[in-house]
């Protein structure tokens, strides 16, 4: 018998801490301003507020959520692309 990705349940993610996470994106937010970026402490906010909405657990909404926060020029992106790779 085969199984279906219906039978298939998604295991429930290990919890995260507020301070883990608040930590992360303080040095994120370091990294990206010693990279070149502008990046001022109200974007980090913005950044906060947006991954309270979303599924943290899925790297392409918290990529977009980060990049929609953070980025404000085109020529920025390759630098945020660099740095969230890390």
């Amino acid at each position: 018998m085969t199984t279906t990705a219906i039978d298939r349940v998604r295991p429930e993610p290990p919890p995260i801490s507020a301070n883990r996470i608040q930590a992360n994106l303080l040095t994120f937010g370091r990294r990206l301003r010693d990279a070149g970026l502008p990046v001022g402490s109200g974007q980090i906010l913005s950044l906060v507020d947006a991954l309270a909405t979303i599924d943290v657990f899925r790297h392409d909404d918290v990529y977009h959520a980060a990049r929609a926060s953070v980025v404000t020029r085109p020529e920025q992106i390759p630098i945020f692309d660099l740095e969230f790779s890390r």
